[in-house]
C-alpha cells in the first residue's frame, strides 16, 4: 500500500477494561428472570435495548442502567425508564439515540443491566452484560502484540504489521522518555479513509453537511 494511503488512515484509540472506572458491584437481590435480553445495534445512530421480565408477582418499576468503560473522572451510571404496564410478565424497550446524546467512538465497550421492583417491594437486578459499539459493515480483522490490539479491514497483513510496529515504537518511546506504560489493553481501529470515518460518527457527518464539507 502506498505511503500516501498510509498517511490518510485514521487511528481511533480506545482503552478498555479499566476496572477503576467500572460501576460499583450491585449487591445480589432476589432471583430475577430476565429473558430475551439482547440489544439491537443500528450503528452509528442508535441501540435498542429490549427484554422480557417475568415475576411471580406484578412488576411495578423497571429501570435500565447503562454506561461505557471509558476513562472518566469517576463512575457514571446512566438510567432510562421504559414505559410498560405493570404485570407479572412485561416487555420493555428503550432506544439510545446517539444523535441526541453524542456518539461513542468505534470500539467502545457498553455495559447494561435491568433493575426492577415488584409489588412486594423486592428489588431485582439482572446480570450485567456488555457489547462492543462497532459497525458490521466492514470485515474487521485483528492483530495483537503485548498491550496492543490493532483492528483493520483494508490492506493486507503486512500493512497491519507495519502499523502495529509503529504503535509499539510509540509505546516504547513513551516508556523511555516519560516512564509511562499501559496496564490495560489498547485498541486501535483503522479506517481506510475519511469518508468511512465520518460514517461512523453521525454528529460529525451532520456538522460537515451544514458547512458543505461532505461530498455527495
Amino acid at each position: 500500500m502506498q505511503k500516501s494511503t498510509l498517511l490518510s488512515l485514521t487511528l481511533i484509540l480506545q482503552i478498555v477494561s479499566v476496572h477503576l472506572f467500572l460501576p460499583k458491584t450491585v449487591p445480589a437481590g432476589p432471583m430475577n428472570n430476565v429473558i430475551n435480553d439482547e440489544p439491537t445495534l443500528n450503528f452509528p445512530n442508535s441501540i435498542a435495548f429490549r427484554a422480557t421480565i417475568e415475576s411471580s408477582v406484578s412488576i411495578t418499576s423497571v429501570v435500565l442502567e447503562y454506561g461505557t468503560n471509558e476513562l472518566t473522572c469517576g463512575s457514571v451510571v446512566a438510567k432510562a425508564f421504559p414505559h410498560f404496564t405493570p404485570d407479572t410478565i412485561v416487555n420493555v424497550e428503550w432506544n439510545w439515540e446517539m444523535r441526541q446524546s453524542g456518539s461513542l467512538p468505534p470500539g467502545a465497550t457498553i455495559w447494561w443491566r435491568w433493575r426492577y421492583l415488584d409489588e412486594s417491594g423486592n428489588e431485582h437486578v439482572s446480570e450485567q452484560k456488555t457489547l462492543t459499539w462497532l459497525d458490521s459493515k466492514h470485515n474487521w480483522q485483528t492483530i495483537t502484540s503485548g498491550y496492543i490490539n490493532l483492528h483493520w479491514y483494508s490492506g493486507n497483513q503486512a500493512f497491519a504489521q507495519e502499523l502495529l510496529n509503529a504503535a509499539e515504537t510509540g509505546l516504547a518511546r513513551l516508556k523511555n522518555d516519560a516512564g509511562l506504560q499501559p496496564d490495560k489493553l489498547i485498541h486501535f481501529y483503522i479506517y481506510a479513509n475519511t469518508d468511512d470515518m465520518k460514517e461512523s460518527h453521525p454528529l460529525r457527518t451532520i456538522l460537515d453537511r451544514r458547512h458543505g464539507f461532505l461530498r455527495t
